[in-house]
């Protein structure tokens, strides 16, 4: 069974009547949106989507280079709300801006006005009007949940599991968009394909009887335009936020007291490899070093981690740059940071 079903807005439940009006809530539908795009006869010429989450944005970054006048309308006070940090979000924002996609904050789709089967306009509530010829919803999804509430399953932000991905029933499971875990006192749902198969993973490994907790490694990449942003960890809680931009490599660091829980970082994949594993073994760099751009993450020979512990970094093969992050080893305590950089 699926994991999860589109969210489709009250005030907007009948708009799958009209074939200019497209549904999605996941990458595999927006493939199949963008393939009808580009196979029609005539590419619409104006499309608003609805919904400024990740799909709306990717879509929207597509159908820009298709030549298409593109609109975003976001309820939220900014795009990606839910899912990124707000300096993520500027970014995005500046550079959907540069390639011409307009971005409506705070403002919701009121009424879709068409003509027969032809979308003419949309209304959103502030009053202003939108005219258009093709309509995207990308609202997300909601996990689907219906048959795990007739087997009598808890449901709790999604089905409700242990460590080991059990329900309340020992002999069902519950893997991916669908599966709600403790997280830091809180259920979590991970809405991605690296979740689903890390406990797809964990779930078969306690099928065979190997006794396996699951453990949380969130990370998440997108596409738009010229950039590609990785993401390791979770934002949420965090207290400070370090960003470092050397050239055209951005990246945001977010930290919660002392401690790195997630890092964005834009066509900069050394630091994110270097990050995620970071964040995976609870290590955490002096903030900083990480702002210093004296300081050369892919190439460096150091990185501070605690008074007793420094990671070893080989600039050698920039490829494998990630896995080299485990040489963790306890040594002398380092000279104290002069803040010139590590060289």
């Amino acid at each position: 069974i699926r994991g999860d079903k589109s969210f489709i807005p009250k005030k907007t439940d009948k708009i799958q009547e009209n074939d200019k009006i497209y549904v999605i809530s996941n990458s595999s539908q927006m493939v199949e949106t963008l393939e009808a795009f580009g196979h029609a006869e005539k590419i619409s010429k104006k499309i608003l989507i609805i919904g400024g989450g990740y799909l709306g944005l990717e879509v929207a970054a597509v159908c820009s280079s298709f030549g298409m006048n593109t609109t975003i309308v976001e309820g939220a006070d900014r795009i990606l709300r839910r899912v990124a940090g707000e300096p993520t979000a500027a970014y995005f924002m500046e550079i959907s801006s540069i390639y011409g996609v307009k971005i409506i904050e705070n403002d919701f789709v009121k009424k879709i006005n068409n003509i027969e089967s032809e979308v003419t306009n949309v209304e959103l509530v502030s009053g202003r009007l939108i005219d258009v010829d093709t309509l995207l919803v990308a609202t997300g999804g909601y996990p689907e949940v219906d048959l795990a509430r007739d087997a009598k399953l808890e449901i709790e932000n999604g089905i409700k599991v242990n460590e080991r991905l059990e329900t309340n029933d020992p002999s069902i499971y519950a893997a991916g968009d669908c599966a709600s875990f403790d997280h830091n006192g809180g259920f979590l749902r991970l809405e991605s394909v690296g979740n689903a198969i890390d406990q797809g993973q964990t779930v078969a490994l306690n099928i065979l009887g190997n006794k396996t907790t699951f453990r949380a490694k969130p990370w998440f990449w997108t596409e738009q335009f010229d950039k590609k942003l990785q993401i390791a960890g979770l934002c949420n809680g965090f207290t400070e936020i370090v960003t470092r931009q050397v050239k055209d490599k951005v990246s945001f660091w977010y930290f919660k007291n002392e401690l790195l829980i997630a890092v964005d970082a834009f066509n900069d994949p050394q630091s994110y490899m270097i990050a995620k594993r970071l964040i995976e073994e609870k290590k955490s760099p002096k903030k900083e070093i990480v702002h210093d751009i004296n300081f050369n993450i892919p190439d460096g020979v150091k990185i501070i981690v605690e008074k007793q512990t420094i990671l070893k970094i080989s600039g050698t093969d920039k490829q494998q740059v990630g896995m080299i992050a485990s040489e963790i080893k306890s040594i002398r305590p380092p000279e104290p940071y002069k803040g010139k950089g590590i060289k």
